[in-house]
């Protein structure tokens, strides 16, 4: 599966194992189907800051949400 440009600098997987999210240097965040290998969504919310793109991604525990940390100081949340 081809990734970030840069870095990837999280990774975290859904609670049934089916989709990836990926935060990467690039300041982006991307969603993967594991089952057909592809990208299925890419946003690019965070300001790169400092040469920081996105520090953190990970999946709520109920698997409802992703949350972000971004290297512009900025977490948001995302509903799946």
């Amino acid at each position: 599966m081809l990734a970030h440009p840069s870095a990837i600098s999280s990774l975290s997987l859904s609670k049934d194992g089916r989709e990836a999210v990926s935060a990467g240097h690039d300041a982006s965040i991307r969603f993967w189907s594991l089952e057909k290998r592809q990208c299925t969504q890419d946003i690019t919310s965070h300001r790169p800051m400092r040469g920081e793109g996105v520090c953190s991604v990970v999946w709520s525990q109920d698997g409802r949400y992703v949350v972000s940390a971004g290297g512009d100081g900025v977490v948001k949340v995302f509903a799946r």
